[in-house]
């Protein structure tokens, strides 16, 4: 996987992690379709979206590959948006009932505003950290609240670091909660 992606996969890791800017015949030498197949299964087409255009280097895109990339950027900044309102819902219910909770992984990253542009990270759930002896006091509020496991398996659970995942109808997020 890697050797056959190898050119594009030095580009975003210069682009990304490096903060260099690319050079017009940095663009030339893209496969954009090895390029989009790379960055979709590392989840970061918005992101490299984002820094393409801090860095002013849009322009050096193909016109469809540029209006991809806006689009694809576009639809996640909409759906973070929406993340960061379900987080508040869900942190208002826990601290309503009094308990203590950490927001983990992609959704701890985007609410304490560690990046520049919300639309940059992809996030698929809302993970959440509480404590061991609230378990089953948080995973009945969530089922008050809507939210309800989607395998009904229990006899796993007590090996699971975190309850199965829960999703609620009208929302977009998964949520798990670790404990």
């Amino acid at each position: 996987f890697c050797a056959m992606f190898a050119n594009e996969k030095n580009f975003v890791i210069r682009t990304l992690f490096y903060g260099i800017k690319p050079t017009k015949k940095d663009f030339e030498e893209i496969n954009y379709e090895k390029l989009v197949i790379y960055c979709s299964r590392q989840l970061i087409l918005p992101a490299i979206y984002v820094n393409l255009r801090q860095k002013g280097c849009l322009r050096y895109l193909n016109a469809q590959f540029r209006r991809y990339l806006k689009e694809i950027y576009q639809i996640n900044y909409n759906r973070n948006t929406k993340l960061i309102s379900e987080i508040h819902c869900i942190s208002e219910l826990f601290q309503k009932n009094n308990l203590k909770h950490v927001f983990l992984k992609g959704s701890a990253l985007l609410i304490g505003e560690f990046y520049s542009d919300i639309g940059e990270r992809m996030i698929n759930d809302i993970d959440i950290l509480v404590e061991e002896k609230n378990i089953k006091k948080v995973e009945r509020l969530m089922n008050e609240f809507s939210y309800h496991p989607l395998k009904n398996y229990t006899f796993f659970q007590e090996n699971n670091k975190h309850l199965h995942r829960m999703t609620k109808q009208g929302k977009i997020f998964a949520v798990e909660i670790h404990k």
